[in-house]
């Protein structure tokens, strides 16, 4: 369910039960589209330092 949208943060805020878990291990990554709500940040084991890359790619949906 969708609660709001900060357009200085470019982030929108839903709330839902989770329909999977995964676990990213070294040399591993995720790859997300803007449809796909998601919740990162969270550590099963131990602090270690974790890159984010983000890119917003325009589409054109009409082709």
């Amino acid at each position: 369910m969708w609660l709001r949208y900060s357009s200085g943060g470019d982030i929108a805020f839903y709330e839902g039960d989770a329909m999977f878990d995964f676990t990213l291990t070294n040399g591993t990554f995720l790859l997300l589209y803007p449809e796909d709500a998601h919740f990162m940040g969270l550590n099963t084991q131990k602090d270690i330092n974790v890159r984010k890359i983000v890119f917003k790619i325009q589409v054109d949906k009409e082709k």
